[in-house]
């Protein structure tokens, strides 16, 4: 997860973007990340976009309920109540 949040901070916020609101910085980072799907990756025949197609046809299908977090009154850690798939 490191490697991600740095990239990201890397290659979105340097230098610090310039922008007037969220509203307009969520617009740029949206198409920075467009942009960054057609990159090629070292290593890899396709690009980002075709990497994650291919990643999707592995997933698994959502949950029909959605779940829910419950917090612990002891720890403050969460857990999602009933067995786990």
């Amino acid at each position: 997860m490191e490697g991600v949040v740095k990239f990201a901070r890397l290659n979105f916020f340097v230098p610090v973007p310039q922008v007037r609101d969220l509203n307009e910085l969520n617009g740029k980072l949206a198409q920075m990340c467009r942009e960054d799907l057609q990159r090629r990756l070292r290593g890899k025949a396709g690009t980002k976009a075709e990497t994650l197609k291919e990643d999707q046809s592995a997933f698994l299908p959502l949950p029909v309920a959605p779940l829910t977090l419950q917090e612990t009154t002891h720890s403050g850690e969460f857990f999602i109540p009933g067995p786990v798939r």
